[in-house]
């Protein structure tokens, strides 16, 4: 009997060893998950030939100097190109250190159908390019603990279907559109350790699905409207080490 092997999970394993180049002969993979599995070094250029994936894990909890995957030669761009129907795309940990422009221009131009986005500690600079407002599938960014060192960009409000935007750690510094409150899907938003960042906060729709709101170590002044208190949904703020709030 035929066997079509079509989702592969090894997470949470310690292989400690290269990426074995046999994993693109799995050409009917949907899914593959090496999340914190133990791999390390160059990802192989064959994941490229995972044609059919729509779901893609190699992200690991990684700490500076520590072993980690990366990706050099070949690099994110080449990576992706052929990975045309992604939907979910996590590479947390993966040493990627690309400019702004080139991985994002990458993301545009191959993954379409882009829905869920996690690129922290990527080792990745900003800023975060406009090509990015292509991919209006996405719900969930995760970039925390990136160089992007920026403003961050109006665009990232027009997401439709936006619900988690998490760019901790990043350098941001600029006003921060008030226009992301006001994005009616958005239940987390995670700005945290952003000492350059400033802001204020708008009025708030009651309509909003807003449940996590974490600002701490931010430069955000002003008063938090009283319109605050009416979202209903909303179960944790954390303003520390913030301007005084009223």
């Amino acid at each position: 009997m035929n066997m079509t092997l079509q989702s592969l999970n090894l997470s949470f394993n310690s292989f400690s060893t290269a990426l074995p180049v046999g994993f693109a002969n799995l050409t009917d993979l949907i899914s593959l998950n090496l999340s914190s599995a133990g791999f390390t070094g160059q990802i192989p250029n064959d994941f490229s030939k995972l044609t059919k994936l729509v779901s893609l894990d190699l992200s690991a909890l990684s700490f500076p100097g520590g072993p980690a995957l990366k990706l050099e030669k070949p690099n994110f761009a080449t990576l992706v190109q052929n990975l045309t129907h992604l939907t979910e795309l996590l590479l947390d940990g993966v040493n990627i250190s690309a400019h702004g422009n080139d991985w994002c221009k990458a993301l545009s131009s191959s993954l379409p159908n882009l829905k869920v986005l996690s690129m922290s500690n990527c080792y990745l600079s900003g800023p975060l390019d406009a090509s990015l407002a292509k991919l209006q599938s996405l719900s969930i960014i995760r970039f925390s603990g990136n160089n992007l060192s920026a403003p961050v960009p109006e665009f990232l409000a027009n997401y439709s279907k936006l619900t988690a935007l998490q760019l901790s750690s990043c350098q941001l510094n600029g006003i921060f559109p008030q226009a992301i409150f006001q994005v009616p899907t958005l239940e987390i938003l995670d700005l945290s350790s952003n000492d350059f960042l400033q802001g204020s906060f708008p009025e708030l729709h009651q309509n909003l699905s807003l449940r996590t709101l974490m600002l701490s170590s931010t430069n955000f002044s002003g008063t938090l409207p009283q319109s605050i208190g009416e979202l209903e949904k909303l179960s944790r703020i954390e303003l520390a080490e913030a301007p005084d709030k009223d």
